[in-house]
């Protein structure tokens, strides 16, 4: 941590980035018995603008060992995998003999070597055409850190074998800001505090209005939050109060996902049936959840002949990645969680690679420490008070923690807490 923040360092990547902030989300050791090659590649996590590599010799550097390029490969129409794949023999020929035959690259003559020692380095784009080649009877050893621009995504690959690159849809790098502000919603982000250890950032979101009907109005809106992360490009909780014998609009449908549930007293929900536009009634009681996929029609109403008012929560979002698949939509009865049941399904989702929903039952001084996940979790608190990070909701509360964000929960009180946890799990773009 200390090379790659060091001035030495900074202060080429100061010039690099200009007046953006960057961070670093890799370092790697590459170690070449004698022979051995790092084949000709490009950096498929980072084949884009926005990004800085730092290529350091070790042991063993010198001409015949060093990091080789290929001068202007970096503007041709494709990195060299689509071109080459893993296990061709021309990405594993040092004098890319084969390569530059390729009619793009016409006007190269041969690989330009970085003629470093050991303790030397050089700063390169990763959509370079690259490699790196131990023509030596002695061991080579090799450090490459990564950086990269605040606001622009890194993402892992779930395969770099083969060409179009296939990303991980929700394991990306933890990335460490190096200098200005980090953007949580472009990245997982971790802290380096004072003392120079490294923190995850804490959950913060956590909300519950009271859930009082205005008098005034049939239908009460109570905005929980609105937030965006690495996973959704918008995602937003409100609960609503809705008087009896009141349905609050006509059938709609739009792009975003939903999910509701009912808190307390008795609801209709409507929803498409099928592409003919015919809706279903289904009666909802607490604890009931509804999944509402993008462009479905639906509408609500509480038709309660006791009069009473009923109220329930609303999830509302859309992913990051732009991807959709048709799915259809579910609901999960209140019983499927109830007393001593616990729930746990995966659902497909328009937008997710899974919908995942969960219900806990935590006895009095019980929980889980904490951790992090590689998806956004929201926890809705049905029964009793529920802590995360030392806030603590009772029944109606909401928790978010985004991807990438420190969190735990605990029941603190004397009575038993029951809650359901949603998990979203980020589709690959």
């Amino acid at each position: 941590m200390e090379l790659a923040a060091s001035l030495a360092v900074t202060g080429v990547l100061d010039i690099l980035f200009g007046d953006a902030g960057y961070y670093l989300w890799g370092a790697q050791l590459v170690d070449l018995a004698p022979g051995q090659s790092h084949q000709w590649h490009v950096d498929a996590e980072t084949a884009r603008d926005g990004f800085v590599s730092l290529w350091i010799g070790i042991v063993g550097t010198n001409k015949e060992t060093s990091l080789s390029v290929i001068d202007g490969s970096h503007r041709q129409s494709a990195p060299l995998q689509a071109f080459w794949p893993d296990g061709d023999p021309a990405r594993a020929n040092p004098a890319a003999n084969e390569i530059l035959l390729h009619p793009e690259l016409a006007g190269v003559d041969a690989p330009t070597v970085a003629a470093c020692v050991d303790g030397e380095g050089i700063f390169f784009d990763g959509r370079l055409w690259h490699g790196s080649f131990n023509r030596t009877s002695q061991p080579r050893r090799a450090l490459i850190l990564h950086y990269g621009k605040h606001g622009v995504p890194v993402r892992h690959t779930a395969s770099d074998k083969s060409y179009p690159f296939a990303y991980h849809p929700s394991d990306n790098p933890i990335t460490l800001p190096i200098k200005g502000e980090p953007d949580p919603v472009a990245n997982k982000t971790v802290i380096r505090q004072p003392d120079g250890s490294i923190a995850y950032p804490v959950a913060k979101v956590a909300a519950r209005p009271e859930l009082v009907q205005n008098g005034r109005n049939p239908w009460t809106i109570l905005p929980y939050f609105r937030i965006e992360s690495p996973v959704m490009s918008g995602f937003s909780c409100h609960a609503s109060v809705l008087a009896t014998q009141f349905m609050p609009h006509l059938p709609h449908d739009h792009f975003d996902e939903e999910i509701l549930v009912p808190l307390s007293g008795e609801l209709t929900i409507f929803a498409g049936a099928n592409d003919a536009g015919a809706l279903r009634a289904s009666r909802a009681s607490p604890g009931d959840i509804f999944y509402y996929p993008s462009t479905i029609s639906h509408t609500i109403s509480n038709l309660s002949e006791s009069g009473a008012p009923a109220s329930y929560v609303m999830f509302k979002w859309r992913n990051r990645s732009g991807r959709s698949q048709k799915v259809n939509g579910a609901r999960i009865p209140a019983h499927a969680h109830s007393g001593g049941r616990r729930l746990s399904i995966d659902l497909p989702s328009t937008g997710l690679d899974k919908l995942h929903i969960h219900s806990t039952t935590l006895e009095p001084r019980k929980g889980f420490n904490r951790h992090i996940d590689r998806y956004d979790t929201a926890i809705l608190v049905l029964e009793g008070e529920l802590s995360m990070m030392d806030r603590k909701l009772g029944p109606g509360g909401v928790f978010y923690s985004r991807a990438g964000e420190i969190h735990d929960t605990r029941n603190e009180s004397a009575a038993r807490c029951h809650y359901l946890v949603f998990e979203f799990h980020a589709m690959a773009d």
